[in-house]
């Protein structure tokens, strides 16, 4: 059993809970709603019981995740404290993500390519029996078919293959690789709650001028504005924050890995595209480590610090 994950799953009930009842009593004082006196001491008792709960579930949380080596690192950084930490690191599962562009995917920074069957290899929809158009979402080396009755499933045809083994036998035409995002109809691949933990970290802290990871941000967003002059402040901006938080991903996936004991392994743009210039994780407020994996030096939360 995941124990933190739990607890962060009860912190998160606890919260909403204690939001509905002060949006309740809010709603009675401004008038819009009606409520007796012994119904508010009742909302206000409830409240009250709400509020100790989570409390006390996030000091456990915290204390759990403090215990969690990964969020040892993460607190080390400027900008990050044990309980933005906690809730990044309980989400994820570092053992499963085999590869930084696995981490990425799992937090909703993932990029899939769009194809759209040609009709060759005899693919026909299943039920009208007739050549018909399908989406193909690329998810490692699997294939899963989205339908006009927007329902997912694996294609036993091209069960195995990626998508640039059937774009190159003809089966499925490419289009140009997009962000993932919602899709009605279709199953998220990516954990929203996750991804938007990490747009909290880079939005609230990363983005501040005199942080490290600000650099990646700023020049992402000059290079994107040269490159594509025709773009909007909105659509820069969120492409250069994209590149920011795909940077501190893949230094959490390589740092985590290392210290569990994991295999890790270069990056796509390493391995086949050649890029030699590659941001450390100590450029950017990582803690050092010892041979181990262990943190140099302190290792104590910065409450611990403050005190």
């Amino acid at each position: 059993m995941n124990l933190p994950r739990a607890y962060f799953d009860s912190f998160i009930s606890l919260q909403r809970a204690r939001i509905s009842l002060e949006n309740k009593q809010g709603a009675v004082g401004r008038g819009v709603d009606e409520a007796t006196e012994a119904q508010m001491l009742d909302l206000k008792n409830l409240h009250a019981k709400i509020m100790a709960l989570e409390e006390e579930t996030d000091s456990k949380l915290k204390n759990m995740g403090l215990a969690m080596p990964i969020v040892q690192q993460l607190v080390e950084m400027r900008g990050i404290g044990e309980h933005l930490a906690t809730l990044l690191a309980v989400d994820i599962d570092i053992e499963k993500c085999n590869t930084v562009s696995s981490l990425w995917r799992f937090a909703g920074f993932g990029v899939i390519r769009l194809a759209t069957a040609t009709g060759k290899g005899n693919f026909k929809a299943s039920q009208k029996k007739e050549k018909t158009n399908y989406v193909f979402i690329h998810e490692s080396d699997q294939l899963f078919v989205s339908d006009k009755k927007s329902e997912t499933h694996r294609s036993a045809a091209f069960r195995g293959k990626t998508v640039a083994e059937l774009a190159a036998a003809g089966v499925v035409t490419l289009g140009t690789p997009i962000a993932e995002r919602r899709v009605a109809g279709q199953t998220l691949h990516y954990k929203a709650r996750l991804k938007t933990t990490v747009w909290k970290i880079c939005f609230q802290q990363f983005l501040q001028k005199d942080h490290p990871y600000r650099k990646i941000y700023d020049e992402q967003r000059e290079r994107l504005k040269g490159k594509h002059p025709e773009w909007m402040d909105g659509k820069l901006h969120g492409g250069a924050f994209r590149r920011m938080a795909k940077i501190f991903l893949a230094h959490l996936w390589l740092r985590w890995r290392v210290q569990q004991g994991l295999p890790t392994r270069s990056t796509y743009v390493e391995e086949n595209l050649g890029h030699t210039h590659i941001h450390k994780p100590e450029e950017f407020g990582w803690p050092a480590l010892t041979a181990a994996g262990k943190i140099k030096g302190k290792t104590k939360s910065k409450k611990a610090k403050a005190a």
